[in-house]
């Protein structure tokens, strides 16, 4: 009898398992017909799109078509009327001076514009003539040969005066040499006479066999002229009503709108190069286990620490091997490097 109890729940069991697994593959097969038919739909909205887009863009191009052709006939038959009326006032006139064609006025037309072309050209040109032959403490030397010697061409720089530096442009890539050196003379009155020695050979000189076209530099002439080197006044006047100081290029006083003066009583002004240490030290060649509390530690000593900006890697977040090291007064950045 137990046994018959047994078989029967284990019988239910069994159905009660395949009605579960039924259902379970019902559930499945519902969602894979939902998935289908959405997918399906999607497609039928992509394709409507498709044809809205394509459709619209033959309608665009079809219209800018009509409104080409629609001008070009506009545009042939108005200067088909104009070269009749033309021909009609100039059989009448007989060829006399009011006869004015219509491409005769075309022509002048472009005659204009090239001379305003070529009038804006010369005026480029001589902006730029005038920038170029602006003095320059930097040369500019074209025409270096990859052959020529870099010693030989310093030497014969350095017999006029003193050079600050020489830069030979090179190719990133290859590391050739460009064509191009800027040389930079300590004193300015030296690159001027290196230039004018050769203004008989139309600023050109033959160094080591190359044939170099001597030039100012732009870029430092610009700099020069906007930021006046330590040294050199300023022929600023005083008004003679209120005794201010107005700037040389000014024609009345901006205080009281006096005229400048004939004779005015000039007031000097003298730029003078002082050296402000910064309050901003860096640090290089740090370990990668460097913190910012080790280097905070260390500096303290010598003052009041404002900042400290530790380069990190974005990656590892270790430090990169260098450092800035603020304070908030520059006699602590002295006493830090008199003691280091």
């Amino acid at each position: 009898m137990k046994d018959f109890r047994n078989r029967d729940r284990d019988y239910r069991d069994r159905e009660h398992r395949e009605k579960e697994r039924d259902r379970e593959f019902r559930d499945r097969d519902r969602d894979l017909r939902e998935r289908d038919r959405d997918r399906e739909r999607d497609l039928r909205d992509r394709d409507r799109d498709r044809d809205l887009r394509e459709r619209d863009r033959d309608r665009d191009r079809d219209r800018d078509l009509r409104d080409r052709d629609r001008d070009r006939d506009y545009l042939r038959d108005r200067d088909r009327d104009r070269y009749e009326q033309n021909d009609n006032k100039n059989e009448s006139d007989e060829g006399g001076e009011d006869s004015y064609s219509y491409f005769e006025e075309n022509e002048e037309f472009d005659k204009n514009k090239d001379f305003n072309k070529q009038k804006a050209l010369k005026k480029k040109f001589e902006k730029n003539e005038e920038e170029r032959v602006r003095p320059s403490s930097v040369i500019l030397l074209r025409g270096i040969h990859p052959n020529n010697s870099v010693e030989t061409i310093t030497d014969h720089l350095k017999v006029y005066g003193p050079l600050e530096k020489i830069k030979f442009v090179k190719d990133r890539v290859t590391g050739e040499q460009k064509g191009i050196a800027f040389a930079e003379f300590v004193l300015l009155e030296d690159a001027v006479a290196f230039r004018e020695a050769y203004a008989k050979n139309n600023y050109k000189a033959l160094i080591d066999g190359a044939l170099l076209q001597i030039e100012y530099s732009k870029q430092a002439a610009k700099k020069n002229a906007k930021q006046p080197k330590p040294g050199t006044e300023f022929r600023d006047w005083l008004c003679p009503l209120c005794q201010k100081s107005n700037f040389a290029r000014r024609i009345e006083c901006y205080s009281c709108h006096a005229p400048k003066p004939e004779n005015p009583e000039f007031c000097t002004v003298v730029i003078e190069e002082k050296e402000v240490p910064s309050p901003v030290l860096v640090l290089r060649g740090l370990d990668v286990h460097t913190t910012e509390d080790t280097i905070r530690r260390i500096f303290a000593v010598y003052g009041t620490l404002r900042d400290i900006r530790l380069i990190k890697d974005r990656g590892a977040q270790t430090s990169r091997g260098f450092c800035f090291v603020e304070y908030y007064t520059n006699e602590a950045i002295i006493n830090d490097i008199e003691m280091l």
